[in-house]
């Protein structure tokens, strides 16, 4: 699963005041476009960062503020083509290569996003959403071992960072690891107290580990934190299902039917009396 972006977007730019809406350079048709989005009109932006590219394909922010826009309105094959010109623009930029990778394991394409980030990497090994994001593209590739390196790797670099230590706990569940998961769960729980999902996945780390009465009190925090949280919802009925079998009675072997036939004894019995009527019988 996805669950948040690591890194927010950042949009570098000055907001210039232009009268009307007409451009006819790329860095008016640029100026336009941020004004537009900065009003909450994304579609209007989207055309006029077109236009500044279309007059001018090595306007770097025109391009990056395009992927920006498009990745967050979730169009990610359109996202993508800006995000890889702007790799091509600037190549030394560490955090084009990462938005490509990002956007390809949002596309499913985890194999090329490992591609993508690793350059990142390459470039700066200690940019920890890259090294998030390359844990993500193995666990989308259910390479779990390698993503928990991953994720080792961004707690290093940023151990007070609670998200890292809760995708290492979820790594560490998918791989029947449920007590190193718990101890990554409270890991981010000392980090965000208010961490609901974090109370969840430790009740359900909890509950594969037999210890019932625990795994409720965890899910039943993040309810009280999160009370819409379906996921929490699901593993509190799990657990309670759990927990009404182990306090079921065994059931008991049913008992095997006696055989059908005349047993030995009674046989014998029978053979008895027909001796002694045979000897009686008048000759």
């Amino acid at each position: 699963m996805k669950w948040k972006i690591c890194l927010g977007f950042i949009v570098l730019f000055s907001i210039v005041q232009i009268s009307g809406q007409e451009c006819d350079t790329a860095e008016e048709c640029y100026t336009t476009g941020v004004e537009l989005y900065s009003e909450g009109k994304s579609e209007e932006a989207i055309e006029y960062l077109r236009m500044a590219v279309e007059l001018d394909a090595t306007h770097l922010d025109a391009t990056i503020l395009l992927g920006n826009i498009l990745y967050n309105l979730e169009r990610f094959d359109e996202a993508l083509v800006y995000y890889e010109n702007a790799v091509q623009l600037q190549p030394e930029e560490e955090y084009h290569w990462y938005y490509v990778g990002l956007t390809l394991n949002m596309l499913q394409r985890p194999s090329e996003a490992l591609t993508y980030l690793e350059k990142a990497l390459e470039i700066n090994d200690r940019f920890k959403c890259a090294w998030y994001e390359k844990g993500y593209a193995y666990m989308l590739l259910e390479q779990y071992d390698k993503g928990i390196e991953c994720y080792d790797k961004a707690i290093e670099i940023d151990p007070s960072d609670p998200w890292m230590h809760f995708v290492k706990g979820d790594a560490l569940a998918r791989t029947a690891q449920y007590e190193e998961a718990v101890e990554s769960f409270e890991a981010a729980l000392s980090l965000n107290e208010d961490f609901a999902e974090a109370y969840a996945e430790k009740g359900y780390a909890l509950m594969n580990s037999g210890k019932y009465d625990e795994a409720l009190q965890n899910v039943e925090k993040a309810l009280e934190l999160d009370p819409e949280n379906e996921v929490a919802k699901t593993y509190k009925q799990e657990i309670q299902e759990k927990m009404g079998e182990a306090q079921e009675p065994p059931e008991e072997p049913p008992e095997e039917p006696e055989e059908a036939g005349i047993s030995i004894s009674i046989l014998l019995v029978l053979i008895g009396f027909l001796a002694v009527f045979i000897l009686r019988r008048p000759r």
